[in-house]
């Protein structure tokens, strides 16, 4: 699909928030799944990248990303009216299995990009019947990004930085772990994470998830060449003595994921 940069706005250094006219309905979109884009006639970029959705509406997407090679380089400096080649959505998404008391959206840095649309689709599924607390760290205050458009859709926000510049000084995790031990257990069995972030993050949650019996989703990140499954470059290990692996040992980000069940992913 071709479409038209509406808006292309810098965030800070690295980090950026793209909009897009699609031109047509995006149906069907489940928060927590991607599109792979590409910059049509740039002979330098053969692969797409793949890019998860902050927001969507009947006609525009909005994707918030970092500079973090040559590619996402060059599509920071598209400018208003450019287009860009998109093909999805792809993955499966967060998924919303039952009403929940609390949710807990956990991120690290530019891994805050899909959830605004979850938190939207969260209060338009189950209204104000459910807690939406977001656990936000980054290195500095400064990485912390789209604070206003995620105070509008959660009820509330703890912050963590490294240096101590905005919120707890050190990471998200601790934040998550000491808000769950103030939990009594009924309350954490009507808890569900879904956490998006650097790999040593998510792997951390998937500890914490497990040590106090909460359920939890995690969005992977990782390097995506096609989207379809073909190219192989997003495998995953899976645990062998996991019930979602029907004796598979491996599963692909971009079919099987990006999202998975906490104690699902072999993360050494």
């Amino acid at each position: 699909m071709l479409t038209t940069i509406v808006s292309n706005r810098r965030l800070n250094e690295t980090q950026f928030l793209l909009r897009l006219k699609t031109g047509e309905r995006i149906a069907n979109l489940i928060p927590g799944q991607f599109f792979m884009c590409r910059i049509p006639g740039s002979s330098g970029l053969i692969l797409r990248r793949p890019f998860s959705i902050s927001d969507a509406n009947v006609q525009s997407l909005e994707i918030a990303y970092k500079i973090t090679g040559a590619g996402t380089s060059v599509i920071s400096q598209l400018k208003e009216k450019d287009t860009l080649d998109i093909l999805g959505p792809f993955g499966n998404g967060f998924i919303l299995e039952h009403q929940l008391e609390n949710a807990f959206l956990v991120a690290g840095g530019i891994g805050v990009a899909p959830f605004p649309l979850l938190a939207k689709v969260i209060h338009k599924k189950w209204g104000k019947k459910t807690d939406i607390t977001l656990f936000y760290g980054a290195r500095t205050s400064h990485e912390l990004v789209l604070k206003d458009k995620l105070s509008s859709v959660t009820d509330k926000i703890l912050f963590a930085t490294e240096d101590g510049s905005k919120g707890k000084k050190g990471f998200v995790t601790d934040l998550l772990s000491e808000k769950l031990g103030k939990l009594s257990q009924t309350a954490r069995d009507e808890t569900m994470i879904f956490a998006s972030g650097p790999t040593a993050m998510l792997k951390a949650v998937d500890i914490i998830a497990q040590k106090w019996n909460v359920r939890c989703q995690i969005s992977v990140e990782t390097v995506m060449g096609c989207g379809y499954g073909v190219c192989l470059g997003c495998v995953m290990k899976i645990k062998g003595n996991c019930n979602e692996t029907n004796g598979k040992k491996y599963k692909l980000a971009c079919k099987d994921g990006p999202v998975f069940y906490s104690g699902q992913l072999e993360w050494d």
